[in-house]
């Protein structure tokens, strides 16, 4: 089982964009890898891991 790692804050601190729209956008200071995509949605390995082998998936339209 994987060991969980805690979250790093003091690298997270200054985001306030939607960071998957930037991710999307293409902008460079949220890049993450890319696992799959469809026409509604994507799945990405967690730039900030906490869990090994954790990939979120999200919706591609921005939602709050």
């Amino acid at each position: 089982m994987s060991k969980r790692v805690p979250f790093d804050l003091s690298r997270f601190k200054g985001v306030t964009n939607c960071f998957i729209c930037e991710f999307l956008g293409g902008n460079t200071k949220y890049q993450h890898r890319f696992v799959a995509e469809t026409e509604r949605a994507v799945a990405f390995l967690n730039r900030f891991p906490t869990l090994e082998s954790y990939v979120p998936v999200a919706p591609k339209e921005h939602r709050e």
